[in-house]
């Protein structure tokens, strides 16, 4: 069997085995982290790790928005979902990811990649809180018809689960994918994005006593097995509430795929900046 078929099966075995799966997430449903409603823990955070929307919560973050600086570029990603059908946990997100050849005289973008999702999400309730997305993912960095177009379709199933570690809260995203197609330019594009995807966030590594500042470390490991693969590393130093508060932003990336356009080719960046959320 395919790895990518074998994460698939142990990705649904896990969310039977987690507890009973529910199709529409309540608006009441209990707080998950820091008190309050499962709805505001997308507003409180940068990554789409927030284990529920409340049926108010229609508009949100769906992955992490940042802005930072590297020695070859600089990086911008803009990140959101809708959940259109007000009762029913069906999301429509869109990622946009643009790497900008800043030192160059004009700042030419070298690289724009279009990332709509849709998605049903699926809700874990016992004994321990998560979610299970299923849906279509589609990636391009609309070249046209030209030997620079880079597609790329699939199905996924993510897991997302809050889990306790060393008395802080470990934030899971194990994802799936099964491809569809690719572009006739690129069609050995998924040896080198992968069939699976394992995200981490790692939160409140300060602790209770520094209240208002605290420091995350996200981990994105995208399958090094089957394909090439790659590695991001990232610390997320959020700052007390203040007339402009941001969050400070490290950014460690090496392996294949940093952008569509040079997928097959291996880097290794340090970029530093912020992240903003909405």
């Amino acid at each position: 069997m395919h790895p990518y078929m074998v994460l698939v099966a142990a990705l649904l075995t896990a969310a039977s085995a987690v507890g009973q799966v529910e199709g529409v997430v309540q608006p009441d449903a209990p707080a998950i982290y820091g008190g309050g409603q499962l709805g505001g823990f997308d507003h409180a955070y940068d990554r789409d790790l927030t284990l529920g929307d409340g049926a108010r919560e229609q508009f949100s973050l769906h992955r992490l928005n940042y802005v930072a600086l590297g020695s070859n570029d600089l990086k911008l990603q803009l990140s959101f979902k809708y959940r259109f059908l007000l009762n029913v946990p069906a999301y429509a997100s869109f990622t946009n990811t643009i790497a900008w050849d800043i030192y160059e005289p004009k700042d030419p973008s070298r690289d724009v990649t279009y990332n709509p999702e849709l998605f049903y999400r699926w809700r874990v309730s016992d004994p321990s809180p998560g979610f299970l997305d299923t849906g279509y993912w589609h990636a391009s960095n609309g070249r046209g018809d030209e030997p620079e177009k880079r597609s790329l379709d699939r199905l996924f199933a993510r897991g997302l689960f809050d889990i306790e570690l060393l008395g802080r809260h470990l934030l899971a995203t194990p994802t799936a994918y099964l491809t569809l197609a690719t572009s006739q330019y690129s069609p050995d594009i998924d040896d080198y994005l992968g069939h699976w995807e394992l995200g981490l966030v790692w939160k409140d590594l300060l602790g209770p006593e520094r209240p208002g500042n605290d420091l995350d470390l996200l981990v994105d490991i995208v399958d090094p097995i089957a394909s090439e693969g790659s590695v991001t590393i990232g610390l997320l130093l959020r700052l007390e509430d203040t007339a402009w508060s941001p969050n400070i932003y490290v950014q460690y990336f090496s392996g294949y795929g940093d952008t569509m356009l040079e997928y097959a080719e291996h880097r290794t960046e340090l970029r530093f900046g912020m992240t903003f959320y909405y």
